[in-house]
């Protein structure tokens, strides 16, 4: 839970400086702004990264099974994977999963 929150704290950092560079944009319209975007783009590049490693539940498929294995589609990024608390992340996107309380 700890690390969560200081996940969740960077995050929120991240957007602060999207903020502030936003302000810059708008303050030097012909000198700095794409430098600014870019900085933006950086920042939330960052996020995306930071919120992949807060744990989600992974959805289990009840539509589509693999013999003697359940399938499950990524919270993030919607596809499929087998072999549920195997792996602690998404094979497609790296997202972290949180499987407390599977069987």
């Amino acid at each position: 839970m700890e690390t969560q929150k200081a996940l969740e704290k960077h995050i929120e950092e991240c957007k602060h400086r999207i903020e502030i560079a936003k302000e810059c944009m708008l303050l030097h319209k012909d000198v700095g702004a794409s430098s600014c975007m870019d900085n933006i783009k950086e920042w939330e590049t960052v996020i995306l990264a930071l919120e992949k490693q807060i744990p989600k539940k992974a959805k289990e498929d009840t539509e589509e099974s693999v013999r003697y294995c359940k399938v499950y589609i990524c919270p993030s990024c919607g596809e499929k994977f087998t072999g549920g608390s195997l792996s602690n992340n998404c094979y497609h996107c790296g997202q972290t999963f949180d499987w407390r309380g599977w069987e």
